[in-house]
């Protein structure tokens, strides 16, 4: 069981130590939003407003999601674009996002692999330090 607790530790850490992750882990309705937006990518035929709509773990108001958003946007995280109708902005990620989210991905699926396999006969703390530094 310690080596579950350990790599959620190493999962920890490296999301608050990105670049552009750790804004988002905060709450659940803000992770889910980010990988709506990541997965539909810039498709026009949904808006902000469509993103929202979406989100099965919304926790908070549409306006205090909204104000996030567009926090993120000026920081650089989502670039606007026209959607199919005039009225609507769709959003797509920033290359340093989409990259650090793929990394991230690439890196749990490293992590539950150590936890899960009866392969591996290091201790889990060798197999971190060996993958990670």
């Amino acid at each position: 069981m310690q080596d579950v607790f350990r790599v959620e530790i190493e999962r920890v850490r490296f999301l608050s130590e990105s670049n552009y992750l750790k804004f988002y882990v905060d709450k659940n309705e803000k992770w889910e939003l980010l990988c709506l937006i990541c997965t539909l990518d810039g498709d026009p035929r949904y808006g902000v407003y469509d993103y929202l709509n979406m989100l099965k773990t919304i926790r908070c108001s549409h306006l205090t999601l909204l104000k996030f958003l567009r926090e993120r946007i000026k920081c650089g995280d989502f670039r606007v674009v026209q959607g199919e109708k005039k009225s609507r902005k769709t959003l797509r990620p920033n290359d340093g996002l989409i990259n650090e989210l793929q990394d991230y991905q690439e890196r749990l699926i490293d992590w539950v692999s150590l936890v899960t396999s009866v392969k591996h006969s290091k201790p889990i703390d060798d197999c971190l330090d060996d993958a990670y530094g």
